[in-house]
C-alpha cells in the first residue's frame, strides 16, 4: 500500500509542493487527499465503483484509494545531501471508521461512527511511512 501511495496523484503534487518549499527555503508543508462527496460527478466515486464491481482485475493502486479513501500528508527534512537534495520522509495516515466506509452522507457518517464503538467497531488509523530523495 506504501508503494501505491506513494506514486499516487495526490503525493506527485505534495512532493511539487515540498520540492517548492525546500527550493524557497520555507517550512515543508502539510497536503492532503481527499476522496470526495459521494455524488457521481465525484471522479474518485466513479473510479471506487468500478473497482468494487471488479476486484479481481482492479489495479493495486485503486484497491488502495479504495481502502484508504482521504488521508493527510506530513513530511520532514531527514538531511540535506546536496545543495538542491533532501532525503524527506513523508507520511500518509489515515483513520478508517464504520462511517467513513459507508459514508453515503455526512448525517449517516455521524450517525454510524456514533455507533461503532458499541457493536466493537472503533476506527483504526493506518500510517504510512517512507523516505526519498527530493530534487529542485
Amino acid at each position: 500500500m506504501t508503494s501505491d501511495i506513494s506514486g499516487s496523484d495526490a503525493v506527485r503534487a505534495y512532493r511539487a509542493r515540498i520540492a517548492e518549499a525546500l527550493a524557497r527555503g520555507n517550512v515543508l508543508p502539510n497536503g492532503a487527499y481527499t476522496a470526495g462527496a459521494p455524488t457521481l460527478a465525484n471522479p474518485n466515486l466513479i473510479r471506487d465503483g468500478i473497482t468494487l464491481a471488479d476486484l479481481d482485475r482492479a489495479s493495486s493502486a485503486d484497491l488502495t484509494m479504495l481502502t484508504l479513501g482521504s488521508f493527510d500528508l506530513h513530511a520532514y527534512v531527514v538531511e540535506r545531501t546536496e545543495p538542491h537534495q533532501a532525503v524527506v520522509s513523508i507520511t500518509a495516515t489515515n483513520t478508517t471508521s464504520l462511517g467513513s466506509k459507508l459514508r453515503f452522507s455526512d448525517q449517516m457518517y455521524v450517525e454510524y461512527n456514533e455507533l461503532a464503538p458499541s457493536i466493537g467497531l472503533g476506527p483504526v488509523t493506518e500510517t504510512f511511512t517512507w523516505t526519498e530523495t527530493i530534487r529542485w
